[in-house]
């Protein structure tokens, strides 16, 4: 009976998708080249496209995306979906498991994949290909994949909330890395994700519970929850106090100038370090956008504690109420501190009001197109620009004085920010600006304190994201030593859970997804011949890290097992000092950003290249027993998702070998555009909770 069953399901799906076959060929050209039902046209209600109105308008128009044969397979889908809620017993995924082959059997009847296979290795990647080259035209990839938005974001700028491990659950100061922002330990992982990202942590856990090297030690110093209260816990915070000290005895712009360069600074004539302070401004090194191959000094915004300048100036109800608790915040914080509770509010105004000023000056600087946001200046340049930034004794303190003298590699990219900042400071005292100094020290330090600063990051978060629980230690400690010595444990997890076959399979997988988007941008009819030669060119130069770095970075510093302080500020130090070489050498095009353990992948602009991590290559997404197509449904969109920044809003603007220019000619440009308006329309009409979805512009 259920032999029988199962035959009707695969002959009634088999009827089905030839009746979607019927249907194509009754809208597809004829011999002479018409499309039938041409006389019938009419216009696509979001774009205004010309389509045909006896059947394609029942499915959608083809510029919008919502192609008649998606639509198709849609209802074989639906149908198909029916026929199993009849019967759950009908199993059609055991049915083609049993004539697909598992990409472990491909990958060893094909070790050099994809050329040089046997007889039987090269018949079932035949299979396996055309399998796939059919189900690839259902999303319409290539060009016309437009992925809105931005490149992903690769760095986190401050190492506060990373390094402290308190990023999986703070909104504030948040990590870029989706493991280290998504609030799932603590709380019941509600979803197939959150269960995916606790899982991992918990391994970590188990690895770095039996290692005997730094990592292990760094992880138990963690772990020292009672040493930690002792040490955090004075009349105030223990730590801190030598770094509130000299914040305190601030008299000239002199003394606030040289705690600035301590919170920035990684040179050794300082005693000792703060941590990585984001105050006032932020900075970061990276590739030059016009030549990739040279290195820049990027100067930024920055100030801010609370997410973005619309939490400090906007009015509404929501975020009168995010303010209340993060004024709340900082008076808690500061009395935990040392601080009277008179002194803290003082403080917590003061510093609102600095905070509010710079918020604005964030919301006052203009837009400027990618294009022209790279304007490069010289050192002395920058020092005339704004007389009142000390840049000559910060540039010292970091070790980079030759910066911007022999090349003009210091890019600001907010200018008009840093003019408002300019005369911030020309207007106050130094001392007026201590109350604001000595938060954000004590803020961006206090995860490293007791656990009563650990319950007032809870209570804002509360309010800021609703979180309700404090993480178990463990999970917080897991996540600091991944940030702190990221390759090591990387490593450690890459040696546990992850094998050379998976990498290897990952990268056959990328390679037909390279060449179904290369048949792709071979048709796309609105591309000159130009345009589409430049992006085959660049499609042809991306290369592929699947897993992790084939070269790992070493973390040459010394770990104490009991210190979880010192272990921070020392990591901190170490990978400033890193961050800052990297200036003077030429960018290592195969440096990840990401830890391999992050649930997420990346294409990266600057470099032209895409990174698939160990930690996406894990069930339920991937595993080597499972048949290539159940890989291709769940890693493999997510590769394909990524491919195409290549090719998308911003990917588009940089060339093969990822400099910023107009490759593309300005008809094809024009053609790109027009079908991302459809797609802005569309997004337009969605709304949320009674809210318009906002749409990139």
């Amino acid at each position: 009976m259920l032999r029988m069953r199962r035959c009707l399901t695969i002959s009634v799906l088999i009827l089905s998708v030839r009746q979607g076959e019927l249907l194509l060929q009754d809208i597809s050209p004829s011999s002479d080249g018409r499309s039938f039902g041409q006389d019938e046209q009419q216009e696509c209600d979001l774009c205004r496209a010309r389509i045909c109105g006896r059947r394609c308008r029942a499915f959608g128009c083809r510029m919008c995306r919502l192609s008649v044969r998606t639509a198709g397979q849609f209802l074989v889908l639906v149908l198909v979906l029916v026929l199993l809620l009849i019967d759950p017993r009908v199993s059609l995924l055991s049915f083609f498991r049993e004539s697909r082959p598992s990409a472990r059997t491909i990958l060893s009847a094909c070790p050099s994949h994809p050329w040089g296979c046997n007889a039987d290795g090269q018949q079932q990647l035949t299979f396996l290909h055309q399998w796939y080259d059919g189900k690839r035209n259902t999303r319409r990839a290539g060009t016309e994949r437009l992925c809105l938005g931005e490149t992903d974001g690769l760095e986190c700028r401050s190492l506060r909330r990373l390094l402290s491990g308190d990023a999986v659950v703070s909104v504030v100061g948040m990590s870029d890395s989706l493991l280290d922002s998504m609030p799932v330990v603590g709380l019941k992982a509600t979803s197939k994700s959150q269960r995916i990202l606790a899982d991992l942590l918990a391994h970590g856990m188990e690895v770095l519970e039996k290692d005997q090297g730094k990592a292990g030690d760094w992880y138990r110093s963690c772990m020292m929850v009672d040493y930690v209260d002792d040490v955090g816990v004075i009349q105030g915070a223990k730590p801190l106090q030598p770094y509130l000290e000299q914040i305190a005895n601030i008299e000239t712009y002199q003394d606030m100038w040289e705690v600035m360069a301590q919170f920035q600074a990684q040179n050794s004539l300082c005693a000792r370090q703060f941590w990585d302070v984001p105050a006032f401004f932020d900075w970061w090194v990276g590739a030059d956008n016009l030549e990739p191959q040279l290195m820049n000094f990027y100067l930024g915004t920055g100030g801010l504690i609370l997410p973005d300048y619309t939490f400090y100036t906007e009015n509404n109800d929501e975020m009168k109420s995010h303010r209340a608790a993060y004024r709340e915040f900082i008076v808690t914080q500061l009395t935990l501190a040392g601080l009277s509770e008179e002194q803290a509010n003082k403080d917590a105004d003061i510093c609102f009001e600095i905070e509010t000023e710079l918020a604005v000056y964030q919301r006052l600087e203009p837009y400027v197109s990618l294009k022209n946001s790279f304007k490069h200046i010289s050192q002395k340049d920058l020092v005339e620009s704004y007389p009142n930034l000390n840049f000559t004794l910060l540039f010292d303190r970091m070790g980079i004085s030759q910066i911007g003298i022999e090349r003009n590699n210091i890019v600001v990219k907010a200018p008009e920010f840093y003019n408002r900042l300019n005369d911030f400071f020309g207007k106050r005292s130094a001392k007026s600006l201590i109350p604001y100094l000595r938060w954000h020290l004590v803020y961006n330090l206090s995860p490293l304190l007791s656990h009563q600063f650990l319950e007032a990051t809870l209570k804002v978060d509360a309010n800021l994201m609703g979180i309700s629980k404090q993480p178990e230690r463990w999970h917080k400690c897991v996540a600091a030593t991944k940030s702190a010595l990221p390759m090591i444990v990387d490593q450690l997890f890459i040696d546990n859970y992850f094998s050379e076959e998976d990498r290897k399979i990952a990268l056959t997988m990328l390679d037909y997804i390279r060449d179904a988007f290369k048949q792709d941008l071979e048709q796309v009819a609105w591309m000159s011949e130009q345009a589409r030669s430049a992006a085959l060119e660049k499609l042809a130069n991306i290369f592929f890290e699947c897993g992790h770095p084939l070269q790992w970075d070493e973390c040459d510093w010394d770990v104490s097992p009991t210190s979880y302080f010192n272990n921070s500020l020392v990591s901190c130090e170490h990978r400033k000092m890193k961050k800052l070489a990297r200036l003077f050498s030429a960018p290592d095009r195969r440096r990840w950003s990401m830890s391999v353990m992050s649930v997420n992948s990346y294409y990266d602009n600057a470099v032209n290249g895409l990174f698939i991590t160990a930690g996406m290559l894990q069930k339920p997404f991937f595993d080597a027993e499972y048949d290539m197509s159940r890989n291709f449904g769940g890693v493999g969109a997510i590769m394909g998702h990524e491919l195409t920044h290549g090719f998308d809003n911003t990917g588009r603007k940089y060339d093969q070998e990822s400099r910023l220019r107009d490759w593309w000619d300005r008809k094809t440009v024009d053609e790109f555009e027009a079908r991302g308006q459809c797609i802005a329309k569309l997004y337009s009409t969605f709304e949320m909770l009674g809210l318009h979805v906002k749409v990139n512009r």
